[in-house]
């Protein structure tokens, strides 16, 4: 503080005297009660997670589904690169997926990390998308929209699995629920029978087309890609 007449300054404080008035900046502790926050307080969100491994894991995905979009719109097959449609939806699906289960938490508590399951279900998605992208040509020739193998079969599951799964994480509960209940209705004998005259089929049946066929989730795409 400064004397008023007496031109004593204290050595650790900083202050301006003006007609007599003191003036003093306001304290670390006053500034966070007003509602600043710090420098170093964590950041909220997909970007409290993306940091160091994580970080350079999303870029490399996200990467690797531009350059393989570019390569498929404009036709390049760099390196000698030229999937079938179908196929190119299930990598592109793959990468994706895989990012957003590195991107967005299962709960609130891992809102600033990356959990080890986490990174389970992103290796999960990559791979049994790379699957189904491998096996693009058979799927078409042996039509396994009708009878697949039976690994072919949990493959599928799983993946419809972790598609809900990043619904629920980037959407929420209620936009899952509803991709739920509107890919389920098949499987109940009460709606298929009393309003459709079908027959019901079972989760393991459902699976299969709701992954792989003319009406599953990399099926809608193509046909408007086509009609544009």
């Amino acid at each position: 503080m400064i004397g008023r007449g007496t031109g004593m300054r204290c050595p650790d404080v900083q202050a301006a005297a003006i007609d007599g008035v003191i003036l003093m900046p306001a304290s670390p502790q006053a500034s966070m009660s007003q509602g600043s926050t710090p420098d170093s307080a964590p950041t909220s969100g997909p970007q409290g997670r993306l940091q160091g491994l994580t970080y350079s894991v999303v870029i490399t995905l996200g990467a690797l589904g531009l350059l393989m979009a570019i390569n498929q719109t404009f036709s390049l097959w760099l390196l000698g690169f030229k999937p079938l449609g179908s196929s190119y939806l299930y990598y592109l699906i793959g990468l994706f997926l895989a990012a957003a289960f590195l991107c967005y938490p299962a709960r609130s508590h891992d809102e600033h990390r990356v959990a080890w399951y986490d990174w389970l279900l992103a290796l999960a998605s990559i791979g049994s998308t790379v699957y189904l992208g491998l096996h693009g040509m058979t799927i078409i020739t042996q039509g396994w929209d009708f009878s697949a193998p039976a690994e072919a079969t949990w493959i599928s599951a799983l993946l419809l699995v972790l598609v809900l799964e990043g619904v629920r994480r980037c959407g929420g509960w209620p936009l899952m629920l509803i991709a739920l209940v509107f890919g389920s209705y098949p499987c109940m004998p009460i709606i298929c029978q009393g309003f459709y005259g079908a027959h019901p089929t079972t989760w393991g049946e459902r699976s299969v087309p709701m992954s792989w066929g003319r009406k599953a989730s990399s099926a809608f795409p193509c046909r408007s890609w086509r009609s544009w």
